[in-house]
């Protein structure tokens, strides 16, 4: 066997601090790179071990700092080995290890950035789902942006949609409440205007027993005066100032018997009489038109505001002409500057009808509403009148069934609202 080219080839220098070696099963040298060290003899860490026990590859450390590499020769039982430093031997090992704890720490940057990244991603909407879910349970609506389809996107537009359904439903529930609040305060209104209007049907039929209880005294002695006016007249008429006082006296006798008169007339309970049935349209043209001239000289414009068609009621003409007159007359007498008088009619609800007398003239204090249709209580500066008036008007109304309100404001007028039931034997109390 010749060694002769194998051992040109190990004798070439393979770095300046490695070395090559043949050697056979006993670790002796039979083939050396290094000068220093001639064949026969044995490398440190070969010659130990047996044959048998070597293994087909090995790196193992020697003296000095220096590694050994070994590859096995099956088929001759010898070995080559590569004698190097640890730290050139190790070289590559280390270099890869600092690049795998290199490249480890970039992945975990990496990893880290990454999962902040998708952390952020899922974590906003998630914050804006919980955000717009505590807004829901205060009550404000929050509609959440979907631009995913994920199941982040797919749980937003669930959301929107309950929050929708939830928005739609308060909103219906807030419209009932609103509509059931105001139900409530009408009635409650209509209650309250109903029982001011029960006592003050009370305290009128109270005045008018107390004066209808003295009425009957009254007559008597005001018949006497009357006629002992009028045997002055007859016997001494002749004289001036004889005719003048009795006259007076006659005059005074008379408008008493007016007041007492009514004053029964406000206590009477009789049955209320025939009733036909009237349009309030034309029964209104009619007062009007009695009126025109003394209006006319007080520089009232009227305004006629007709429903048309409107409803028949049930009533006797004479009553509503008288009361409807005496509500003329007292805005007239309040538009002493002139102004203007409208006059409306309107249907309110299936079983009522309004007539409305709106002027222009000075109006009323707040604190006398209260007490306009007491007998007796005027606002007037001067008593031109019975005192009687609104109180007969009221006695008019209930005894239609109807209700009567007055609306005024000091320096802008008086509006006075009259209803009345469309079905005879109902009462309207609003």
């Amino acid at each position: 066997l010749s060694l002769r080219d194998l051992g040109l080839r190990l004798n070439q220098p393979a770095g300046k601090q490695s070395r090559a070696f043949l050697v056979d099963s006993r670790g002796q040298v039979l083939i050396s790179g290094d000068p220093a060290r001639v064949p026969g003899t044995l490398l440190p860490g070969l010659g130990d071990a047996p044959a048998g026990d070597r293994p087909q590859a090995l790196i193992t450390p020697t003296a000095g700092g220096r590694v050994l590499g070994v590859a096995p020769l099956p088929s001759l039982g010898w070995a080559v080995v590569l004698e190097q430093p640890r730290a050139v031997a190790l070289a590559a090992p280390r270099k890869l290890r600092q690049q795998v704890i290199f490249w480890t720490g970039i992945s975990a940057v990496a990893a880290l950035l990454i999962a902040i990244f998708f952390g952020q991603t899922l974590a906003r909407p998630i914050a804006a789902l919980v955000d717009s879910a505590r807004l829901l349970a205060q009550g404000t609506f929050k509609r959440l942006n979907v631009r995913s389809r994920d199941e982040i996107g797919q749980l937003s537009a669930t959301f929107n949609e309950m929050a929708g359904a939830i928005e739609l439903r308060d909103r219906e529930i807030r419209a009932w409440n609103e509509e059931l609040q105001a139900r409530v305060e009408e009635r409650t209104r209509e209650l309250k205007e109903a029982q001011d209007q029960l006592l003050e049907s009370r305290k009128l039929a109270a005045i008018a027993s107390l004066g209808a209880g003295a009425a009957h005294e009254i007559n008597n002695p005001l018949f006497v005066v009357q006629g002992m006016s009028e045997l002055l007249l007859l016997r001494h008429g002749a004289d001036p100032e004889v005719k003048d006082l009795s006259e007076t006296i006659h005059r005074e006798a008379k408008r008493i018997g007016r007041i007492v008169a009514q004053l029964q007339t406000l206590s009477s309970t009789a049955p209320r009489g025939r009733r036909d049935r009237l349009d309030l349209n034309r029964v209104l043209d009619d007062v009007l038109d009695e009126q025109q001239r003394p209006l006319a000289e007080a520089q009232i414009v009227v305004v006629r505001d007709y429903a048309h068609p409107l409803p028949l009621v049930g009533g006797q003409r004479a009553a509503l002409v008288q009361a409807l007159a005496q509500l003329v007359d007292n805005a007239r007498q309040a538009m002493a500057a002139g102004g203007t008088l409208t006059v409306a009619t309107q249907v309110i609800d299936a079983g009522a009808v309004r007539v409305t007398l709106a002027d222009t003239g000075a109006g009323i204090e707040a604190e006398h509403l209260p007490r306009v249709f007491e007998p007796f209580f005027t606002t007037k500066g001067t008593w031109s009148g019975t005192g009687m008036g609104l109180a007969l008007v009221r006695k008019t109304i209930d005894d239609h069934g109807g209700s009567v309100k007055i609306e005024s404001q000091v320096g802008q007028g008086t509006r006075v609202l009259l209803t009345f039931p469309l079905v005879a034997g109902k009462s309207h109390l609003v």
